[in-house]
């Protein structure tokens, strides 16, 4: 999380911070968003095929994101939604970003056009 401190121009700056609400620096809530959504694109959570994204909801910052902290992500498929017409369907996957404490920092739950398999049965009548 070094880039939190490069938006940092002069040592007051971060003396200043420190009588924020925040306490001390924190990383923008948009570059936390950058980085949570850099990871969860990492996961491939649909293995090769690329997501098309329809928006994003429940977008929250819990707790602010400090220079050193290290965040990993964990998803929950929340919803799927099969097309009727067409091989794909909509998920919606709530990802929560937690640093090296365990604290839940941010959470999203972006709604994706995904592949899907196809009908086992509709295979077999072919």
């Amino acid at each position: 999380m070094k880039h939190i401190i490069q938006f940092t121009v002069t040592k007051d700056e971060g003396v200043a911070a420190e009588k924020t609400a925040f306490n001390g620096l924190a990383a923008s809530g948009w570059h936390t968003a950058a980085i949570a959504m850099s990871l969860s694109v990492q996961v491939r959570p649909f293995g090769p095929h690329p997501l098309m994204g329809l928006g994003v909801d429940d977008l929250r910052w819990m707790k602010p994101v400090r220079p050193g902290d290290l965040l990993h992500i964990e998803g929950e498929v929340v919803e799927l939604t099969p097309s009727r017409t067409k091989p794909q369907g909509i998920a919606k996957i709530k990802w929560t970003a937690y640093n090296q404490r365990g604290e839940a920092v941010y959470t999203f739950t972006p709604i994706g056009i995904v592949p899907r398999r196809p009908n086992q049965y509709m295979r077999k009548c072919q």
